[in-house]
């Protein structure tokens, strides 16, 4: 009599990025070549249950935020052609709990902005990152004096 033993995982590794470049008129390109970054979030959920939110003992008042988000893994993609560069991209890699959430940060190679999303460890995220050279913000400010 045969046993087999099978282990499932808790855990699973990190998950693909698609990473898509925005241009200013809208039109949307991959991007294959990228520095990357995922943080454990560490922020306060409001618990939602039938699209309601929930009340918590720990209220957002006094926990929601946090300055520590710890790197769970990082890496590059598309820097095989930079020897001395390649050493500091080797990934650095942990399994991500699908119940957690986390944040991805992306830093395209050439041409595209830093871009990020939050993601849950069971899902697989899209990272849009905006094309450069960006158009700068515009404020207007009315003041006038009131005798």
């Amino acid at each position: 009599m045969a046993l087999t033993l099978m282990v499932i995982p808790r855990h699973r590794p990190n998950p693909p990025v698609n990473v898509i470049g925005v241009e200013a008129d809208g039109t949307e390109t991959p991007v294959t070549s990228y520095r990357w970054l995922v943080q454990e979030d560490l922020t306060y959920r409001v618990p939602i249950v039938a699209g309601q939110p929930q009340p918590d003992p720990d209220t957002l008042a006094v926990s929601f935020h946090k300055s520590y988000m710890p790197v769970v893994s990082k890496g590059c993609v598309g820097y095989g052609d930079l020897d001395d560069l390649q050493s500091s991209c080797d990934a650095v890699s942990a399994p991500l709990d699908p119940d957690k959430y986390y944040f991805i940060s992306v830093l395209p190679r050439e041409g595209y902005a830093i871009g990020g999303t939050d993601f849950k460890g069971s899902e697989s995220p899209t990272v849009y990152a905006n094309a450069e050279p960006m158009p700068t913000a515009q404020i207007s400010i009315l003041i006038f004096q009131d005798d």
